[in-house]
């Protein structure tokens, strides 16, 4: 199934609109923003539509979940980063010693508002931190790394925040989480699989048919040995066979026999997104 027929993908509701609305509205009461992005998706999973309306703000990409991605292509889009001069950290959110990394650069970031208050004697005002990002790019898992306790709601599927919150951390500062934000449009049927792939955008969006073909079409390019053994799927597969297959592998029949493509689909997309299938690049830097 080539990604050409694969109606446009999008996914903006109306929560979104008046979340977008409304980080604007409060992104003059921080010091500077935290970008947090999928580092299997570096440039896909930003919102352009949002940075365009940041202004002047201050912002540190942190590029989270390092540990599925494909450590090489990371490694090209870190030299992209610099390339473009944009302040950035690839961290894993679960990890409190990589997410604390976090605050040393953002301190120095506004030390020279700092040392203002300081030479008048007056004590610096609290660091204040807008986290944006898509749905499940691991915002709150990042602020619950942060506060070393659990608050802000998490889970592995895309709008658990709803709401706005500001949550405060010993040594002075303070974040406010922010619901995920896509933008209003999705540039290509690509981006839109590649987002859903991640779990940005719900199953039902693309649906769990066309999702499963595009994952299929990846393993079946990049990683198909290591695919090929898992599931004992013959060489030379089409994206189409190798699904059939897999629901006979993994026993996916319906009664009389029928295979259940449905179940098989939901396995595929399951195992790539808890790791068992390896790391896929789906974009790189131009």
């Amino acid at each position: 199934m080539s990604e050409t027929q694969t109606p446009r993908i999008n996914w903006f509701p109306g929560h979104m609109k008046k979340a977008l609305r409304e980080a604007i509205e409060k992104v003059k009461m921080v010091d500077l923003v935290l970008e947090v992005r999928d580092a299997r998706l570096p440039f896909s999973s930003g919102n352009r539509d949002l940075e365009e309306k940041l202004g002047k703000t201050k912002r540190i990409i942190l590029l989270n979940k390092t540990l599925y991605a494909e450590p090489r292509n990371l490694a090209l889009w870190e030299a992209w980063y610099k390339k473009q001069g944009l302040v950035y950290l690839a961290v894993d959110a679960l990890d409190f010693r990589s997410a604390k990394k976090i605050i040393p650069l953002a301190q120095e970031m506004i030390k020279v508002r700092d040392q203002y208050y300081i030479k008048r004697g007056i004590r610096p005002p609290p660091l204040r931190m807008m986290v944006m990002g898509l749905p499940n790019t691991g915002k709150s898992t990042l602020i619950n790394s942060l506060i070393r306790k659990k608050q802000a709601a998490t889970g592995n599927r895309p709008g658990i925040t709803k709401n706005q919150e500001w949550v405060v951390i010993k040594g002075n500062l303070e974040l406010l989480d922010t619901p995920g934000i896509m933008p209003p449009r999705i540039d290509s049927d690509h981006v839109g699989l590649s987002l859903a792939a991640i779990h940005a955008i719900k199953d039902e969006i693309p649906g769990k048919q066309k999702l499963a073909l595009f994952l299929m079409e990846r393993l079946l390019d990049q990683r198909p040995k290591d695919f090929i053994e898992r599931y004992q799927i013959t060489e030379n597969a089409t994206p189409e066979s190798a699904l059939e297959a897999l629901a006979n592998q993994v026993g996916a029949l319906k009664k009389g026999g029928d295979l259940a493509l449905d179940k098989a689909q939901a396995t595929l997309i399951n195992d790539y997104r808890r790791g068992a299938l390896g790391r896929l690049v789906f974009e790189v830097p131009e």
